[in-house]
């Protein structure tokens, strides 16, 4: 699978404020690269996102997702959209 890249990705985040308010974010990801050529690759990621703050008026437990291209012609220039 010389074309295909992929990554696990996760994140936690516990933050105290100076007033006492908690606020905590976890993320879980996957991401993928296929490589239709060199110079272009297809890209996906989807996982699962819950962030708790006292600032949001409701909290975040969802799935996430994105797709898009990545356009990368010389060393120099690298394009995710």
């Amino acid at each position: 699978y010389g074309r295909l890249h992929w990554t696990l990705r996760g994140s936690y985040d516990d933050r105290t404020r100076g007033d006492g308010r908690r606020s905590r974010e976890v993320i879980a990801e996957a991401d993928a690269e296929y490589r239709v050529v060199r110079w272009l690759g297809v890209l996906a990621s989807a996982g699962w996102e819950k962030i708790e703050d006292p600032d949001l008026s409701a909290n975040i437990d969802d799935f996430i997702w994105s797709a898009g291209l990545r356009f990368n012609p010389t060393r120099n220039t690298d394009v995710s959209l």
